[in-house]
């Protein structure tokens, strides 16, 4: 066993990996990101042809764990026993497209968000290299999420889809709802795309359903068909991080009260590894909530290790990246969030706590802030179009 090992074998997995995209881009260490670039424009040619050999439809099917190389891992997959066939718990997987292992089987969240990020990363970095590559692999996502999945009454049908890992077969999951709606919503508001994305867009969003709610909480999903908790995941709170639809910036929408209260009644309350339970908190303007939060994240060390910085080993292995990146991802949002319409300052940052800091915003440019005993003692907006759009919650 290496530095390098982790558990789960050796297969690349989004939700383990994410988190350190997301502290780069809202850190403003966009050099960092190049390689999540580079990667994901290489695998669009496998993805395409798998989704094609498949389902016989366009778009790229890129899984929530997959070699570097693009293929599924032989044991997900499923692998072929002494009769050549493969079996998923003693049913015969006839088709090629049927994957052996049920918590990946139908999660399709994954390349969403990465498509998400990848275009955030690029508007803030003002890179046009970077916008091109999120352009193709948005194009790609939306396509398969178009015509993978059937209509019911002019609005999509997602079945079988699987919300996360946690509900592994149910209808309209949360997540991909939240993070179809911010893609498309973001993608939109370019002036530069082309005529053949901005169409498909549009017509994402005509079929688009409305977000899965009770009489007072958002939900995982619209139906349960396997109505059982198989991972511990909280996939009702996806539209506050990392899709950014229900956060205090937008406190407005008459879901935002839909998302505090799925939050307070979230089955999961980790606060550790990849788990988002302090970013979600910051988003929602929980002061005394991510207080608490991000001071037990950042006590959770390895006992087994000299120097306190090494997380782990949760539900990965130690260090665990997933923990430091989570715990900076929601110092960060408990300080700023910056939108295309605006920026919002001091979320849940607690009274008591002094800060100086430099952060990015959506305009790529920056601002700095030095807060102390209670009040900004400076604030500096690179561009003063940023001050005119921005809101201080204190």
């Amino acid at each position: 066993i290496t530095w390098d090992y982790r558990r789960w074998g050796g297969a690349y997995w989004i939700q383990n990996t994410r988190h350190i995209y997301w502290n780069m881009l809202l850190s403003g260490d966009f050099e960092g990101m190049k390689p999540l670039y580079d990667m994901l424009t290489n695998l669009i040619p496998i993805s395409k042809h798998r989704c094609h050999q498949y389902y016989s439809h366009d778009g790229i099917l890129l899984p929530e764990t997959f070699t570097i190389g693009g293929l599924y891992c032989a044991s997900n997959y499923g692998i072929p026993q002494e009769d050549g066939k493969r079996y998923a718990k003693g049913t015969w997987l006839h088709q090629p497209g049927q994957i052996a292992n049920h918590y990946i089987r139908w999660h399709y969240n994954g390349m969403l968000e990465l498509a998400y990020l990848i275009l955030l990363g690029a508007k803030f970095a003002d890179d046009e290299k970077y916008k091109d590559i999120a352009y193709n692999f948005s194009r790609e996502v939306l396509t398969f999420f178009y015509e993978h999945f059937d209509t019911l009454d002019g609005k999509i049908l997602m079945k079988p889809v699987s919300s996360l890992e946690t509900y592994q077969d149910c209808v309209n999951d949360l997540p991909d709802i939240a993070g179809l709606d911010a893609l498309t919503d973001e993608l939109l508001a370019q002036e530069d795309i082309c005529e053949e994305l901005k169409t498909l867009c549009e017509k994402v969003r005509d079929i688009l359903v409305d977000y899965p709610k009770d009489d007072n909480k958002l939900m995982p999903c619209q139906n349960k068909i396997d109505t059982k908790r198989r991972n511990s995941e909280n996939p009702e709170l996806y539209s506050i991080f990392p899709f950014y639809r229900h956060t205090l910036i937008n406190k407005e929408d008459e879901l935002f009260s839909f998302a505090v209260n799925a939050f307070n009644e979230r089955s999961e309350k980790a606060g550790l590894g990849w788990s988002q339970d302090c970013i979600q908190s910051a988003l929602l303007g929980l002061v005394d909530q991510t207080e608490q939060i991000l001071i037990k994240q950042a006590l959770n060390t390895d006992e087994r290790y000299s120097f306190s910085g090494i997380y782990g080993p949760n539900y990965d292995e130690t260090p665990d990246q997933d923990h430091a990146n989570g715990l900076s991802i929601g110092f960060i949002h408990s300080l700023i969030l910056s939108t295309r319409e605006k920026n919002m300052l001091f979320l849940a940052w607690p009274e008591k706590w002094n800060v100086s800091f430099r952060l990015p915003l959506y305009s790529s440019k920056s601002v700095s802030v030095i807060y102390e005993d209670g009040k900004i003692k400076h604030i500096e907006f690179e561009d003063k179009l940023d001050e005119i759009k921005t809101v201080i919650n204190l």
